[in-house]
């Protein structure tokens, strides 16, 4: 049975499936079955138009286990980091994706990231996200995006990003906006 779309996949005594690169990955890495998954070294993207990581199925947990995610520079282009949706990323690094550093469409809760030098935002929240304890800076948009609705954003520290640290574009979101160069530490 394959649940995940990569070259090197290994089942844990613990239950998580291990995700590491070899030389043969392409990318997206897929994930399309449930699960929880966890990445055992970084991920080196050149592609300008690939996510590193599309999560398609609902309910995975995905620990980057503090492994990074580092896109191929400054050009412009429309891969992120991680495109997810219904699931849960923590302890992980993205840098230099060109596009945002995690894209997380609708039911995500992302936590002890560091998202920095990628050229959209740094993370996007859609709807119905919780982003929380997270380091955003140097992003070439906002440290931070929520472009819809219920969204919960706190604890989140933002600095040098482009067009400013935090950008609330939706509606009935809890993100406390402290401006500029802003710290969120309620």
């Amino acid at each position: 049975m394959a649940v995940v779309a990569v070259p090197f996949s290994v089942f844990c005594a613990d239950g998580q499936i291990k995700i590491g690169q070899t030389s043969s990955t392409t990318f997206p890495i897929t994930i399309s079955s449930s699960g929880s998954y966890v990445l055992t070294s970084n991920l080196n993207v050149s592609s300008t138009s690939a996510n590193a990581i599309t999560i398609d199925a609902d309910n995975v947990t995905i620990d980057l286990n503090g492994h990074a995610i580092i896109g191929p520079g400054e050009e412009i282009g429309t891969g992120s980091g991680i495109y997810a949706n219904n699931s849960t990323i923590t302890n992980c690094t993205v840098r230099a994706n060109h596009e945002d550093g995690i894209y997380a469409q609708y039911a995500t809760i992302i936590t002890n990231c560091t998202a920095y030098e990628n050229t959209g935002d740094g993370i996007q929240g859609g709807q119905r996200t919780c982003i929380e304890c997270n380091n955003l800076k140097n992003n070439g948009e906002y440290g931070l995006t929520l472009v819809s609705s219920n969204n919960y954003a706190i604890k989140n520290t933002a600095s040098n990003n482009t067009s400013g640290q935090f950008n609330n574009g939706g509606s009935n979101n809890h993100m406390p906006i402290s401006g500029d160069n802003a710290n969120w530490n309620p």
